[in-house]
């Protein structure tokens, strides 16, 4: 490959910061052993299991912030790939300053009788959920 070749915008650097050999050390192995413990299934989708220890704040080479306990969470693979590419650029994002809102809270619908819609689950599965059957409730003592 040419070195007087121009770096690709969305390409890498090729040397990796010193922090990265902190994951292959016995400290790291332990912290994500107790994560993926206390969060058996994935805080964001709250469907899969967690298979990834991920740092909720990024680290960014600050050792307090790569050990603290209240700063790792237990991911699934696909949301920890979606949220790493978004913090780092990937896939053309552009890099996310600020505070990212809180997407598991209900989003208010301003429809009447629906007055919030939940974020993590299809209004039409929610609306078969909810559906009463008139028979189930003859059954019920008055």
């Amino acid at each position: 490959m040419d070195s007087t070749a121009p770096q690709k915008q969305n390409e890498r650097p090729k040397s990796k910061p010193a922090w990265e050999k902190w994951y292959s050390r016995a400290h790291w192995r332990r912290l994500r052993t107790l994560v993926l413990a206390r969060d058996p299934v994935c805080k964001m989708c709250n469907r899969a299991a967690s298979t990834v220890a991920d740092h909720i704040k990024p680290h960014r080479g600050v050792w307090e912030l790569f050990c603290d306990l209240l700063n790792l969470q237990g991911l699934c693979h696909e949301c920890h790939s979606r949220k790493t590419a978004a913090e780092d650029s990937g896939f053309g994002n552009a890099p996310f300053v600020g505070i990212r809102p809180d997407t598991s809270a209900p989003v208010a619908t301003g429809e009447r009788g629906k007055q919030f819609q939940s974020s993590t689950i299809d209004a039409k599965k929610l609306d078969k959920a909810l559906e009463m059957d008139e028979d189930f409730l003859k059954d019920i003592p008055q």
